[in-house]
């Protein structure tokens, strides 16, 4: 006769499976919705691609609905929630951006770095709207609160000197002071390892 396990046996090998599974005793697990918001065409959508597995190539019109999924990184885990993936343009920021933000977790606050530097009136846009998240989250209750991650995309077209990332943060220093918040993360994000950066950033985050 085989050797069989009985129902009492499978139990406590299910237990222990459990009990000393790598991620249970020294990772983390975490739930979050993760938005990203900015100005058409500053990377929204292929951040979003990159995080959650999807493939949108066409520009965003309105929003699109974006899938949830479990991202891994050693023994943490973060599941995305599903989302929206917001457009840039001025009625979809009147239409979406309210709530997505109140329903964020975690929001990127995406620009792209050489139009912010070279056109005054897209930095007051990217101050102005970074502004506007800012007086929202401070209706929100301290535990509430959305963190919100400062990403300076297309740094690629620029030179990519640190003179550059001290005029760009010296443009939003002040409304970014205002709502505590750190220095932009300054990304391609056509790029692998700029992608993979975000996404550890975000690990190391909770």
């Amino acid at each position: 006769m085989g050797f069989r396990l009985s129902p009492k046996d499978l139990s406590l090998i299910n237990i222990l499976k459990y009990t000393f599974n790598p991620i249970s005793i020294f990772g983390t697990k975490k739930k979050l919705y993760v938005s990203a918001l900015g100005i058409t065409s500053c990377g929204k959508t292929t951040l979003q691609n990159y995080l959650r597995h999807e493939n949108y190539m066409d520009a965003t019109i309105g929003s699109n609905d974006i899938r949830d999924i479990v991202l891994r990184h050693g023994f943490d885990i973060i599941a995305l929630t599903k989302g929206k993936d917001v457009s840039g343009s001025t009625q979809a920021t009147k239409s979406y951006n309210e709530d997505e933000f109140y329903k964020s977790d975690i929001c990127y606050y995406i620009f792209n770095s050489k139009n912010l530097l070279e056109n005054a009136d897209y930095c007051d846009e990217v101050v102005g709207r970074l502004n506007f998240l800012n007086k929202l989250n401070v209706k929100q209750k301290p535990k509430e609160k959305t963190k919100i991650i400062l990403l300076a995309s297309h740094f690629d077209t620029l030179k990519g000197t640190n003179q550059e990332k001290m005029i760009i943060w010296n443009k939003i220093e002040n409304i970014a002071n205002e709502g505590h918040l750190t220095q932009p993360m300054y990304v391609n994000l056509k790029n692998k390892e700029d992608l993979k950066k975000i996404k550890t950033a975000l690990f190391n985050g909770i």
